[in-house]
């Protein structure tokens, strides 16, 4: 459920507004402010391994909804940890796309979307494909600039408790 709430704390949408629906598990992943009041909301699954986008309107309706990564008939992905920025009219969604679940192969990915739920980068651009994983920790836009930057933990050395703090520019 996600709520909107006035500056003196009046409850705008009710009991709150329902994101996701279904029999499986599911967990708030990142919220992102819509420019009408509405929101993007990232829901992870973890039984299905799932990340899934949801677009609430300025009254809490749902106005749609879909996975972020899609599979083939070889892999079983699992994506995570995903941030947002709309700006410019556009939806940026960064995340944590692990391409094979068990494995280390691991990279962070970015979908943009219009308001109306339009992908307009096909099925996501990879920020980073290096060997091992990578996970995302942060991402910001600036239209002015047209320019991106990404932060994330990059475990290349080969452990976990010696991960190195990453970040990368993209320009569009």
């Amino acid at each position: 459920y996600a709520q909107r709430v006035t500056s003196e704390g009046r409850l705008l949408w009710g009991n709150g507004a329902a994101v996701a629906k279904g029999d499986e598990k599911q967990q708030n992943d990142s919220l992102t402010a819509a420019p009408d009041g509405g929101a993007f909301v990232t829901v992870w699954e973890p039984n299905l391994l799932q990340l899934w986008l949801y677009r609430l309107g300025p009254e809490g309706k749902l106005l749609w909804g879909q996975r972020l990564s899609t599979t083939d008939a070889d892999s079983l992905p699992d994506d995570w940890g995903a941030y947002g920025s709309f700006d410019a009219g556009r939806l940026r969604i960064a995340w944590t796309h692990q391409r094979q679940n068990g494995t280390s192969a691991i990279d962070i990915y970015l979908a943009i979307f219009d308001l109306a739920g339009h992908r307009l980068n096909a099925t996501g651009t990879p920020i980073t494909t290096a060997q091992d994983g990578q996970f995302l920790r942060g991402f910001v836009f600036d239209s002015a600039r047209k320019q991106g930057f990404a932060v994330w933990e990059d475990r290349r050395k080969g452990t976990w408790e010696d991960m190195d703090a990453v970040g990368a520019l993209y320009k569009e």
